[in-house]
């Protein structure tokens, strides 16, 4: 292996997309939030149709029930999407634009942004890392850095990872 390993990153509204989703849906755990949320609206909408039914009262508070379990999660996602789009645009991602450099070490980690400024991040500062399908996410002191796979060798990367990190933080 190497001594470092160095990635160039350039990002477009595509993996700045995915990258959003798969932060706020999988590593935030939103996700389980929201089928949790459908599935108590879904339950108490169930319960109160049957409890209306059969001392045949009006169903007007189930289909309450349930159109708050379809349209808050339907609201919450259009806005969320609407705001990944908006933060593209803000940072003009229609075309890939360089984000930064990623160096490894067996020591640290710098990471070199593209408005000059450099981190130096010790391993025991990484939070978590994701393999995805073609990207690779690590969470570092409240940030995340995309690794897209076509930056680099990140199969490399990942046996510096599985030596540096704890198994609980290495994610496949």
């Amino acid at each position: 292996m190497e001594d470092k390993q160095k990635f160039s990153v350039a990002l477009d509204d595509i993996e700045f997309t995915k990258f959003a989703r798969f932060d706020v849906w999988i590593h935030q755990r939103k996700l389980i939030a929201a089928v949790v949320f459908v599935a108590i609206f879904g339950l108490l909408g169930i319960f109160a149709t049957v409890s209306a039914i059969q001392t045949q009262d009006s169903l007007i508070f189930a289909a309450v029930l349930f159109f708050v379990m379809l349209t808050v999660p339907f609201v919450y996602v259009v806005t969320f999407e609407a705001s990944i789009k908006k933060e593209c645009n803000r940072f003009q991602l229609a075309q890939p634009k360089f984000a930064y450099d990623l160096a490894f070490t067996s020591d640290s980690i710098t990471i070199a942004a593209s408005n000059n400024s450099h981190m130096t991040f010790k391993w025991s500062q990484v939070d978590s890392v994701w393999k995805r399908k073609d990207v690779t996410y690590i969470y570092i002191a409240t940030k995340a850095y995309i690794i897209p796979n076509a930056s680099g060798d990140t199969e490399t990367l990942w046996n510096l990872f599985r030596a540096k990190l704890a198994s609980q933080q290495c994610h496949q």
